[in-house]
């Protein structure tokens, strides 16, 4: 089973916005049949590091022959997976202030590319490919390309982009109707794009939900005995995954997740505030 499958399982609202490109978005939308705002959010260390996703939704806005023509002459390549990353830890070291037009379009192409041509879909998670015979990168790459079309504003255009603290914003978005999910760096792993993440910063965000949350949460993380005594301690649900990893690593070929809800009703969004 996948981790979103799961997550479908335990969480499926009918009537959610989905952020397209990025794994952070923060998602505010209405949920079904109820007058209060259902916020529905993504939570990492930082949510838009480098305004990758402001670009992003500008270029494609703005430049959109641009980035298309960019992508449709992408192939899966080592070396070219490798010119996107370049692209992203040169601008996130430098931060530019002023950028050209083919500065933006080739950031916006350079991080299209990582956050879906990526091991794990994650800005630094390594050049993706695949020894198994039933799965073709290049054929996603083709299916993607075709996908790549305008509408993408749109569904852009329904989310909240933040670049602040994970407890701010929890703290900002923190009323009893607020359903969040929380995809926090996993500590203690390669967090890519988002490295920095600490075990430290990791309770923090444990005891927020132990004692400031006010609304329901589901948490994705891996397995510790840090969460599994914050489990115990507030009756918490938990579901572990095992998936197969696609990328060939060194270590296992599966790894698993667990799921983390401080809700009893798996029947959906309206359910679970009768709880």
């Amino acid at each position: 089973m996948k981790i979103l499958d799961a997550i479908n399982e335990y969480f499926n609202p009918k009537k959610i916005v989905r952020g397209p490109v990025a794994t952070d978005l923060p998602i505010l939308a209405p949920g079904a049949e109820m007058k209060e705002w259902l916020i529905v959010y993504r939570i990492g260390h930082a949510f838009d590091s480098g305004n990758l996703v402001i670009n992003f939704y500008r270029t494609l806005k703005n430049h959109f022959p641009d980035l298309k023509r960019l992508i449709n002459a992408t192939l899966i390549s080592r070396r070219i997976h490798r010119e996107a990353l370049d692209i992203i830890l040169k601008h996130k070291r430098e931060k530019p202030q002023k950028t050209c037009k083919l500065y933006r379009v080739r950031l916006a192409w350079a991080f299209w590319l990582c956050t879906n041509f990526a091991y794990s879909n994650k800005i630094g998670g390594g050049y993706k490919y695949s020894n198994n015979m039933s799965v073709s990168v290049p054929d996603t790459l083709k299916r993607r390309k075709e996908q790549f079309t305008e509408l993408l504003v749109s569904r852009i255009e329904h989310a909240y982009i933040e670049n602040e603290d994970a407890i701010y914003v929890l703290n900002s978005r923190n009323v009893d109707k607020a359903f969040h999910y929380l995809d926090p760096p996993y500590a203690g792993s390669d967090q890519g794009h988002y490295a920095g993440y600490t075990w430290e910063d990791y309770a923090i965000l444990l005891n927020w939900l132990e004692s400031d949350c006010l609304g329901k949460f589901m948490l994705s993380n891996y397995n510790s005995q840090v969460l599994e005594e914050y489990i115990i301690r507030n009756g918490w649900q938990k579901k572990e995954i095992t998936h197969r990893i696609q990328a060939p690593r060194r270590s296992a070929s599966h790894k698993t997740e667990v799921l983390v809800w401080n809700y009893t009703n798996v029947c959906g969004t309206q359910d679970i505030f009768k709880n």
